[in-house]
């Protein structure tokens, strides 16, 4: 049901539309995860006006010569982005979707004991070869921005990288993310040891600390 509603919009609305947005159901919460729209209608951008939403379904002939970065293990929304501004967005206000957010087996884990060097890489390459992503980014979800930024940053403390830490420390800085860049600037002083220290309070304390 939840494909041939998808692929009835480009059919019956606009052949134009190459990407249809869709929302999502939280089984947790029970209600929508995409809460800016409440209609269906067209938008400008996906990441910019459809937080929470889901991508429903792609043309193939939108990706063009795109690729994912096989280096960038974690970050499958640089392509997303660059599709992003080629594309003809159509979202429908309907909960096609549904996410488990339940239980202690997520695949995705917030808060890793240990660095994982594939992140290592892939923020390095972020850094280094996808510039205009991240510029993009910060123009249009600085949130976004400096959550990436200040996960990065944290993940150079914990293998001892002081350079790109810096990098990010500057590039928290810069869009005025003062408490992140405040922790990340003890890490950078006084090491990884640091930082599980403040994780321990954080638990204490029953509040999210994302490495």
């Amino acid at each position: 049901v939840a494909l041939s509603t998808l692929i009835k919009v480009p059919k019956e609305i606009d052949s134009r539309i190459d990407h249809v947005i869709c929302n999502c159901l939280d089984v947790v919460t029970g209600k929508f995860t995409c809460t800016d729209l409440d209609s269906d209608q067209y938008v400008e951008s996906e990441i910019k006006s459809c937080v929470g939403g889901v991508r429903g379904i792609t043309k193939t002939s939108l990706l063009g010569g795109l690729r994912f970065n096989e280096k960038l293990v974690g970050f499958e929304s640089v392509l997303w982005l660059k599709l992003d501004e080629r594309a003809t967005h159509y979202y429908i206000h309907q909960a096609l979707y549904i996410y488990h957010t339940e239980g202690s087996d997520r695949i995705c884990n917030a808060n890793p004991v240990r660095p994982d060097p594939r992140k290592y890489i892939a923020y390095k390459v972020l850094l280094d070869e996808e510039w205009a992503y991240l510029n993009k980014l910060r123009s249009i979800r600085p949130d976004l921005f400096s959550g990436i930024m200040f996960n990065a940053s944290l993940e150079f403390v914990n293998v001892h990288d002081v350079k790109y830490a810096r990098k990010t420390y500057q590039k928290l800085r810069a869009v005025g993310a003062t408490g992140k860049s405040l922790i990340v600037l003890l890490g950078i002083l006084f090491g990884p040891s640091c930082l599980d220290g403040m994780r321990w309070v954080y638990r204490k304390l029953g509040k999210p600390y994302s490495i």
